[in-house]
């Protein structure tokens, strides 16, 4: 019995151990069947990831393009508007200004009209009044007298060295003001004037605004090219009872007024001498334009003739023509851009063809002007005039800083714009809300 209970307990321990022995074959079998299958859903989730990636990837590159396009068709969409605004603004301004022309034209032919009436009249006065074989022979004649040879008379029987009555020695050759005359053309005068002399001549009622910042823009120019001089000549008007007024050059006046301030500071600085520059201030060349009782003009209208003559090739805008703009808008537009102006002084340019976003004094006066701000907004003070710009300004600006206008303008302009808080000079569609 023992001994077969010893054997059973070796039979049940070879079977203990042989059940061991499965068992952690089957439990490696199961751990590897599982690791396979989790290797396989891993590999089948990494390829389905693959695929969203993929997915997602083409959807993304789907809507840039069609981002992209929609970008594309805005911008030409912006620049057509842009475009037609421009175009408008142009065609209106144009518009206005042929009216204007036109009713400037037909008030000149007018005056001209009435002129020439006048000046038959005084040709045949002048014709009756004659006994001499002269005046017989022009009355008989067919031949028209022309304006310039009536002026010509009218000047020698009242203004020249030839007035009825007088000696030559009894002529007028220095004038109390501008000194020697050099020559007597009859509808002119000149003289060499100094600088000092003209800073003492007020400027002409109608003529452009003085602007001392472009007198003083002027005279730093004009100190790299002293040796050259002055060229032209400043252009004076002097009306019926002998008082002088700047016509043409009151810039020039002031450029030089600022160059001899500055000479004289440095020569009195550094104790020198005044350099020999300072002699071109003491003759500078000055046309004198008398008043002509001739065609029967009144003062102001024979100085706006000559002032339109004098500045028929210059640049002069519209709101400073003569006879256009009135003198009450003329001032309530200017006050209110000299106000814009000291608020922004930085986006404001001395020149004309000034770039984005910057503007010109003299180019945005006229803009207004052509516009017909005043009028359509009923802005009757430069107050009123100055808070409609600064309104069309926050209203330009909070569109360009809130929307896609911006990325249109180039990179600096558009910084300089948006630190400056200004935006009148980016586009002119404001002009026309």
């Amino acid at each position: 019995l023992e001994a077969e209970k010893e054997q059973m307990d070796e039979e049940k321990q070879k079977a203990e151990e042989e059940l061991e022995v499965e068992r952690e074959q089957i439990t490696k079998q199961i751990e590897d069947a599982a690791n396979e299958r989790v290797k396989n859903e891993v590999t089948v989730q990494k390829k389905r990831l693959e695929d969203e990636k993929s997915e997602m990837i083409k959807k993304i590159e789907a809507e840039k393009g069609q981002i992209d396009q929609e970008k594309r068709k805005a911008e030409e969409k912006w620049v057509v508007e842009r475009e037609q605004i421009t175009k408008q603004i142009e065609d209106a301004a144009n518009e206005r200004v042929k009216n204007e022309l036109a009713e400037q034209k037909k008030r000149l032919e007018d005056v001209k009209n009435e002129m020439m009436k006048k000046l038959e009249a005084e040709k045949e006065q002048i014709i009756e009044n004659q006994d001499s074989i002269e005046a017989e022979d022009l009355k008989d004649t067919d031949i028209p007298l022309q304006k310039e040879q009536l002026d010509l008379t009218e000047q020698n029987l009242q203004k020249n060295g030839s007035v009825i009555g007088l000696t030559d020695a009894q002529q007028p050759d220095v004038h109390p003001i501008l000194g020697s005359t050099l020559a007597n053309l009859g509808y002119k005068r000149l003289h060499l004037v100094s600088s000092g002399q003209l800073g003492t001549i007020p400027v002409w009622n109608r003529n452009r605004i003085y602007r001392h910042n472009r007198a003083r823009s002027m005279a730093v120019d004009k100190e790299k090219s002293m040796h050259l001089g002055f060229p032209g000549v400043i252009c004076l008007y002097e009306d019926a009872d002998g008082k002088l007024s700047i016509l043409d050059g009151q810039h020039r006046v002031g450029m030089m007024a600022s160059l001899r301030e500055k000479q004289n500071k440095e020569a009195i600085s550094s104790n020198a001498t005044l350099a020999k520059e300072q002699k071109i201030f003491e003759k500078v060349l000055v046309e004198v334009y008398p008043f002509q009782e001739s065609n029967g003009k009144v003062a102001d209208e024979h100085a706006q003739e000559v002032f339109l003559e004098i500045n028929k090739a210059e640049p002069i805008k519209l709101l400073d023509m003569p006879g256009v703009a009135s003198s009450a808008d003329r001032k309530v537009i200017t006050e209110a851009v000299t106000l814009l102006e000291n608020q922004y002084p930085s986006m404001f340019s001395p020149s004309q063809r000034c770039k984005v976003p910057n503007v010109n004094v003299d180019n945005l006066r006229n803009s207004i002007f052509g516009a017909n701000i005043l009028k359509r907004h009923e802005l009757k003070s430069s107050k009123k005039l100055f808070d409609w710009l600064l309104v069309q300004n926050g209203a330009l600006g909070e569109r360009y800083e809130n929307g896609r206008e911006s990325k249109f303008i180039r990179e600096k302009a558009w910084k300089k714009a948006s630190s400056n808080g200004f935006y009148l000079g980016i586009e002119s569609s404001w002009l026309y809300k």
